[in-house]
């Protein structure tokens, strides 16, 4: 039986949509992939998981009540060649720690391991918060703020339906968030080159970037989203060469 590919979101109905559009465009028909809601903050992930040692995530899903929870239930890790977890820092909730996120991107950093752990700045929504009149490079957001991210982000996008979204578009949208992570982390506004979204614009750097010139700074994110990251590492160089020529 062929192995199958774990993605595990923060929430269901947003995140699914993202998954979607992306699976849409850049996916084979071909691959086997399951994906799982945790419906929660992954502070409350981690807090089950540093409660046990060795506890792996998919034991600790396998004890929640998830919509899919039989297809889950008889999975073993060995079932499962790659595990993606994606979710939102939630830097405004009560249970928000950034020495906690430290530790989990620590932790979870290779997918055929423990697992490999994207972060959204603040959140999922980050995906489509470009437009044509601000600089996406430049757009942060105050975290107190967390709960009016979703209408800020409704009022000020470009892409307002990610189900119509078009693979051109989408493109565009991956591209910003390269360039915005390399801004970031190097100060750089070029689009980077492929060795260095590998080498220098991991999610602990970008992390740490954002704890250093924003969030201890200002009590801000620069927001960026975790996908399009995902989606040049997973699938390498020929990837992002495409996207450079097709902008």
């Amino acid at each position: 039986m062929a192995k199958s590919v774990l993605f595990v979101y923060e929430g269901e109905k947003t995140e699914t949509q993202v998954h979607e559009v992306f699976e849409r465009h850049y996916f084979s028909s071909k691959q086997t992939s399951i994906k799982v809601a945790f419906g929660a903050e992954i502070y409350q992930l981690w807090k089950r998981m540093a409660s046990e040692e060795y506890l792996d995530v998919l034991e600790v899903l396998k004890e929640r009540a998830l919509i899919n929870h039989d297809e889950i239930a008889p999975l073993k890790r060995g079932d499962v060649s790659e595990i993606y977890l994606f979710f939102d820092y939630d830097g405004h909730t009560s249970l928000s720690c950034d020495e906690d996120l430290g530790s989990m991107l620590d932790y979870f950093n290779e997918e055929t391991g423990p697992g490999k752990l994207y972060i959204s700045y603040p959140m999922v929504e980050a995906v489509k918060h470009i437009n044509a009149v601000n600089d996406f490079l430049d757009t942060v957001f105050n975290i107190p703020d967390g709960k009016s991210y979703k209408k800020l982000v409704n009022d000020e996008t470009d892409y307002m339906h990610l189900s119509k979204i078009k693979k051109s578009e989408l493109d565009y949208v991956v591209l910003q968030n390269c360039k915005k992570a390399n801004y970031l982390v190097q100060g750089d506004r070029a689009p980077p080159e492929y060795q260095t979204v590998i080498s220098r614009l991991s999610q602990g750097q970008i992390f740490r970037a954002q704890l250093e010139k924003h969030i201890l700074r200002s009590n801000q994110v620069s927001v960026l989203s975790g996908f399009p990251l995902f989606t040049v590492e997973y699938f390498g160089q020929d990837a992002l060469t495409a996207l450079y020529h097709g902008r």
